[in-house]
């Protein structure tokens, strides 16, 4: 094949919940940082590929698997993709920050307030 494993990058399946310009959130599945691209695994079942040019603000040497990610749905040749693709900056209630059950007022490093669904909980 002339491939190795590490170089083959292979989607999960695309989520079927979401169509293009809706917005999604969901964690860091896994990067490419020589090839500057990676999938995000949507809340809801299925994962995208994002590239770095499709960041809304900030580098992908930010990210790391695991990190939560908001992202608006685009569509390239291959299928559904995240575009616009941001961390999401969760607040937690035990640090003494404004939280509701429905919705969370967070600060990300830019200083702007934006309103986040609450993280899921395991189970």
């Amino acid at each position: 094949i002339g491939k190795s494993f590490d170089e083959i990058e292979v989607p999960a399946a695309q989520p079927t919940h979401l169509k293009v310009g809706d917005a999604g959130a969901g964690e860091i599945a896994r990067i490419n940082f020589p090839r500057k691209f990676g999938f995000i695994r949507v809340d809801g079942g299925g994962e995208l590929f994002f590239h770095e040019t499709k960041m809304k603000r900030g580098h992908l040497h930010e990210l790391n698997p695991g990190d939560r990610a908001k992202f608006t749905i685009g569509k390239n040749q291959e299928g559904l993709t995240a575009e616009n693709v941001e961390m999401a900056y969760y607040c937690l209630p035990q640090i003494g920050l404004d939280c509701s059950e429905q919705r969370v007022k967070c600060q990300t490093n830019d200083a702007k307030s934006h309103e986040m669904p609450p993280a899921p909980t395991p189970g």
